[in-house]
């Protein structure tokens, strides 16, 4: 309590039953937790829980044809890297 101007001020929770920490209750074993988040090329692919490893929300489908034509481009920027250097020093 706090007193202001010889007024008694009570402060009072938003909800006084419920403590909101942030975490969820998981889909598959029902245990509270804050879910891991799966990254791909910085991108969030999904979440999962830390306890028994179900997943819990899907945000995009990965694309595995997209990943290999990006690693087929990193391989010819590559050799494209290599041929210059060698053409400049050489």
């Amino acid at each position: 309590m706090l007193k202001l101007n010889s007024q008694k001020i009570r402060y009072l929770p938003i909800r006084p039953n419920h403590i909101d920490d942030g975490r969820i209750a998981c889909p598959h074993c029902r245990r509270r937790i804050v879910p891991y988040v799966y990254f791909e090329y910085g991108v969030a692919v999904h979440s999962s829980c830390r306890l028994c490893g179900g997943t819990v929300q899907v945000f995009r489908k990965a694309k595995k044809h997209m990943t290999l034509l990006g690693l087929l481009f990193r391989v010819l920027l590559f050799f494209v890297f290599l041929f210059l250097m060698v053409a400049y020093h050489g």
